[in-house]
């Protein structure tokens, strides 16, 4: 909707007019010179009598040769005129400042319709030296909100960011906030693998890490057939103080025990440098203190740090914290943990605890991550997750 105009259109009355008459009718055929309104559309016209004496009137609708009209406009008085009068589209004041889209500064008041069937109805193009700004405001006192609008038939549509022209062919280095049916998701750099996603019932998911919550996941690995361990190189020092280790893992068939060991750029630090504590109390056990390094691969100098035992008939779940010193002062990185036993043959059930620490120049920078494996080979089914805890 908004003011239209065509070239030369010019017609006479084919009735006079008194002061308050708000319909002006020509003569026949002639208002086919005249602009065709849609609903909210107008157009100026001036009527001019024999003296030139004049009165701009606004056209809001137009039936063949028959014009609606509100008088006296753009600073004119309503005026009697006479068949024969003169009606003609002229370019008045009032036509210019409705447009006001000037080369240079100006402002649009009232609404402004576009109606193209061009790909790209409306572009701005800035020249500033370091930015291009769109700017939405409403300056009325009390209005809490203002609004950007896109629409489809289907519901879906881009705000694309850093754009080269290509639309939605998601090129690289553009930025993309995609809605879809209620759903919306932020991709970075025209990847989708990439994308943080709000559905319609507020779940979030996030393809990435999370930063600044104060527990980052920095690994997961799981499994459903035999598979030996898991490994993750995701230890950095600069961001994380200590890590959080979770694991829950079936022994059968070969796994025996769980295993647990730190890893530098070579992978696996195997060296016999690892001194830890284990104990284990059973689910059955009353008035009695746990057992300690007991017979078997357990506490003691080992080439790894025990961490759940005992045997291919159970399996196991737990969580260690991890600490790393941010310096070579101190030459160890440690471990200490809680595991559960679970028999899968009868209700005895085991709480084992472990410590341990790995005796290592510059941990800090040697250490890449950790691994954790079984003592006997593969395992049925499992799952382990890393975390890393922000540095405050």
């Amino acid at each position: 909707m908004g003011v239209k105009v065509e070239n030369n259109a010019f017609g006479v009355l084919s009735a006079g007019i008194t002061t308050s008459d708000t319909t002006i009718t020509l003569d026949s055929g002639e208002g086919a010179r005249f602009p065709s309104l849609g609903s909210g559309d107008y157009f100026y016209a001036t009527v001019v009598d024999t003296s030139n004496n004049l009165e701009i009137v606004k056209v809001t609708a137009r039936s063949s040769d028959s014009m609606t009209v509100t008088r006296a406009q753009d600073g004119t008085t309503a005026r009697a005129f006479s068949i024969g009068d003169r009606f003609e589209l002229r370019p008045v004041a009032a036509l210019f400042e409705d447009i006001d889209i000037r080369g240079s500064g100006g402002a649009i008041s009232g609404d402004v319709a576009i109606n193209s069937s061009g790909a790209e109805p409306l572009t701005v193009t800035g020249t500033h030296s370091n930015r291009v700004n769109v700017s939405i405001e409403n300056t009325t006192s009390g209005v809490e909100y203002s609004y950007y609008e896109a629409k489809t038939d289907n519901g879906s549509g881009y705000f694309i960011h850093n754009g080269t022209g290509q639309g939605n062919s998601l090129a690289s280095g553009e930025t993309y906030i995609w809605s879809d049916n209620g759903k919306i998701a932020l991709v970075p750099n025209a990847t989708t693998a990439n994308k943080l996603e709000v559905a319609t019932n507020g779940d979030v998911t996030i393809n990435g890490k999370l930063y600044g919550g104060g527990l980052v996941l920095l690994g997961q690995s799981s499994w459903t057939s035999n598979t030996t361990g898991a490994s993750f190189d995701v230890f950095d020092y600069t961001k994380y103080s200590n890590y959080l280790l979770t694991w829950t893992v079936s022994h059968a068939p070969l796994w025996n025990h769980t295993y647990f060991r730190f890893r530098n750029s070579s992978g696996d630090i195997s060296a016999n440098d690892y001194h830890g504590v284990a104990s284990w109390y059973g689910s059955t056990t009353t008035g009695s203190h746990p057992t300690y390094n007991s017979s078997g691969n357990f506490g003691g100098q080992r080439t790894f740090q025990w961490m759940a035992g005992n045997g291919t008939l159970y399996a196991s779940q737990g969580m260690a914290i991890i600490s790393i010193p941010h310096n070579g002062a101190w030459s160890r990185a440690s471990i200490r943990g809680d595991s559960q036993l679970i028999y899968r043959n009868s209700t005895v059930h085991y709480l084992e605890q472990f410590s341990g620490s790995l005796s290592l120049a510059n941990p800090h920078t040697t250490i890449t991550g950790c691994s954790v494996f079984g003592s006997g080979g593969n395992s049925e089914y499992g799952s382990v997750e890393i975390f890393g805890i922000e540095r405050g």
